[in-house]
C-alpha cells in the first residue's frame, strides 16, 4: 500500500517510518509473502539501525536519536540512491511523537507512519489514517 501512495510524490520533502517492522520479504507474523518498500533519493527515512544492513538502497546517516528499539537505535537517513529498504520504528507513541518532532526539522511536505490496525492508537499522531 505504502508504495502505491509514494509513487507520485515529490521525493525531496517526504519522510517514513514505522510502528513496527516493515519491507520485509516475508510477514513475521502470517509467515505470507509481502511487498517490499521501495524507496526513491531524496527520501528521508527513520528506521532502527540493524535495519539498515538489509537496505538495497544507497544511503547516507543523517542523525543517530537516543530513541531505542529492540533492533537498535533509530537512525534518521536520507536515500542516496533508490532500492528497497527494511523500516523499522518504534511501537510506543510517545516515542513516535520524539520522531515526528525530528523530522520536522528537515522541511518535510509529509511523513509517513507505517503500521498495523492493532496499532491504530498511533494514529491520533497523523492529520490523516488509511486503513487497509
Amino acid at each position: 500500500m505504502i508504495n502505491s501512495i509514494l509513487k507520485d510524490l515529490d521525493y525531496n520533502n517526504v519522510a517514513i517510518t514505522s510502528i513496527g517492522l516493515d519491507g520485509e520479504k516475508v510477514d513475521q507474523v502470517t509467515f505470507m509473502e509481502k511487498p517490499r518498500i521501495f524507496v526513491q533519493e531524496g527520501y528521508i527515512i527513520a528506521t532502527a539501525s540493524d535495519t539498515l544492513k538489509m537496505f538495497e538502497a544507497e544511503f547516507e546517516e543523517l542523525q543517530t536519536t537516543n530513541i531505542y528499539t529492540p533492533i537498535g537505535p533509530i537512525i534518521i537517513v536520507k536515500i542516496k540512491k533508490a532500492g528497497n529498504a527494511l523500516i523499522a520504528g518504534p511501537s510506543v507513541v510517545f516515542d513516535m511523537e520524539k520522531i515526528i518532532q525530528l523530522l520536522e526539522g528537515y522541511e518535510l511536505k509529509r511523513v509517513f507512519i507505517d503500521g498495523a490496525f492493532f496499532r491504530h492508537s498511533l494514529a491520533k499522531l497523523s492529520e490523516a489514517t488509511i486503513l487497509v
